[in-house]
């Protein structure tokens, strides 16, 4: 399953006027207006996860979703976890965090779990 894990970081929009750290990426600031920067996040850790058993159209179930605080930005997201199956989750692990960029959709984010 980690052939499947899309290879582009997730973007992330930094506010060149206040700082804020944004995704998904917009081209002004929610928080004050100003012009944003991509900026890309490569790594995380994971916080919390789940498994999901009732998947929404055009997902199979069973999979793993998780919330990830990501490295050097600030912020957490929300992303399907991808990796060996046999590799055990626990808080704290370290992940790589990729996006897939769908069609007239927000991305996807994928976090990627290495068998170390």
């Amino acid at each position: 399953m980690l052939d499947e894990a899309p290879i582009r970081p997730l973007a992330v929009g930094v506010c060149l006027a206040c700082g804020a750290v944004r995704h998904p990426v917009s081209d002004r600031c929610p928080a004050c207006g100003g012009s944003v920067e991509r900026r890309a996040a490569e790594t995380g850790r994971l916080v919390s996860w789940t498994l999901v058993h009732h998947a929404p159209p055009g997902f199979t179930a069973p999979y793993t979703v998780a919330w990830a605080e990501l490295d050097d930005v600030g912020i957490g997201v929300m992303g399907r976890v991808v990796g060996p199956s046999q590799v055990p989750l626990g808080f704290g692990a370290a992940v790589s965090v990729r996006e897939e960029q769908v069609p007239d959709r927000l991305p996807l984010v994928w976090l990627v779990v290495e068998d170390e």
